[in-house]
């Protein structure tokens, strides 16, 4: 694998062989409670206060104060990312995202 992207998540990158390949579409999926939004946010968080990377998280639920307390209880300080503009977070809905996306294919 070249150039992976580090999840930061102890363990997964050794199972990812270093990482998830970039440019890569990741679809992370479970029930609830299984820990799909804190493996999103460990990875955005990771990524960029560890390794440089530019993070974007969008949101269909969830309010960004709620994803900002709920990465504070792990000391993740994502406002300061943001603040830095390493990070973003987008609340939307799917069909809005999916009309951006279509609008942009002729760009």
């Amino acid at each position: 694998m070249q150039d992976p992207v580090r999840t930061g998540i102890p363990g997964l990158d050794e199972v990812l062989l270093g990482g998830v390949q970039r440019n890569n579409n990741i679809l992370v999926e479970g029930a609830p409670g299984a820990g799909k939004t804190t493996s999103g946010l460990a990875f955005i968080h990771a990524g960029a206060a560890l390794y440089d990377e530019p993070g974007v998280i969008v949101s269909f639920e969830l309010d960004p104060e709620k994803l900002l307390r709920d990465a504070k209880g792990f000391d993740w300080d994502l406002q300061r990312l943001i603040d830095e503009r390493k990070v973003k977070i987008i609340q939307t809905s799917p069909a809005v995202l999916l009309n951006e996306f279509r609008s942009s294919e002729g760009a």
